[in-house]
């Protein structure tokens, strides 16, 4: 596969679908989603599905497929087509339909064991003693069958996440009880976990949004403590969604200058791994 192949023959919504993003909303003519790359609270992600291409409103930036890949799991070029040839994608467009039927089946859940998935974990810093708060997971999309680290949200359903793959079966907050007093909060788990690798206390609870569209059930669960953390990410993203909680929370401190210079708190705990 090449890169005009991949522009040409798949279509954008599919791999979106694939990685657990399904439109906000869609007509004949364009599909929005939520910010793929980080958390919004609107649909700034336009896919024109005639044209097959994407644009991100929040940043000024779009592309094609392959522009997609790239920049969803910050790869080369080549490795987004050996992950595009990986997932046997249709190469035809699909009705505009399609998508809507597009579901992740779980087939299976277990505690975590693949070479693979604990392998991504140390790369992102992530050692045994958080093994107990994941499980391996292994479902289908489109009868394509994949596995993946699941972390576990309020509703029942999972974060997923390995080498290639970002998505979710259901959105909602994961929470981490440990102390009724005090709680840091986080945008995705693999910086809650870093967390708990980097800090040596490990007393207060813990609460990760893993989509900022959870923002206000989040605030319910932030009313009943007396002292909230923020770790959220150094982007606009992350400071929207801080200040919100700012502004809510007399008693909210940001916690951001620890790892300012840093994309988010797994970033800089890598880059501190590496001096130890």
């Amino acid at each position: 596969m090449n890169c005009q192949t991949l522009n040409n023959n798949i279509r954008l919504e599919e791999v979106l679908a694939s990685l657990g993003h399904l439109p906000v909303k869609c007509n004949e003519k364009e599909a929005w989603f939520f910010n793929p790359f980080g958390l919004e609270t609107e649909a700034s992600f336009k896919i024109d599905r005639h044209k097959n291409v994407w644009y991100l409103f929040s940043e000024g930036k779009g592309g094609k497929t392959a522009d997609f890949i790239v920049k969803y799991f910050n790869c080369s070029v080549s490795e987004a087509l050996s992950w595009a040839e990986e997932k046997n994608f249709n190469f035809s467009f699909q009705k505009q339909n399609d998508l809507s039927k597009a579901n992740i089946n779980i087939t299976e859940v277990k505690p975590l064991s693949n070479y693979y998935l604990k392998k991504y974990l140390k790369s992102r810093g992530i050692s045994s003693k958080s093994y107990h708060l994941l499980n391996e997971v292994k479902f289908t999309i489109s009868n394509r069958k994949l596995y993946a680290i699941g972390f576990r949200n309020l509703s029942g359903g999972y974060e997923l996440r390995n080498s290639f793959y970002k998505g979710c079966t259901s959105k909602d907050i994961s929470f981490i009880q440990k102390s009724d007093a005090s709680i840091s909060v986080f945008e995705g788990f693999i910086d809650a976990l870093s967390y708990l690798e980097f800090t040596t206390s490990n007393a207060e609870s813990l609460l990760i949004l893993n989509s900022v569209s959870m923002l206000e059930k989040a605030k319910t669960q932030l009313q009943n403590f007396s002292s909230i953390r923020l770790f959220l990410d150094n982007d606009k993203a992350g400071e929207r969604s801080k200040n919100e909680i700012l502004s809510c929370f007399s008693n909210a401190e940001d916690c951001s200058k620890l790892y300012e210079g840093y994309k988010d708190f797994n970033d800089f705990f890598i880059d501190k791994q590496k001096t130890l």
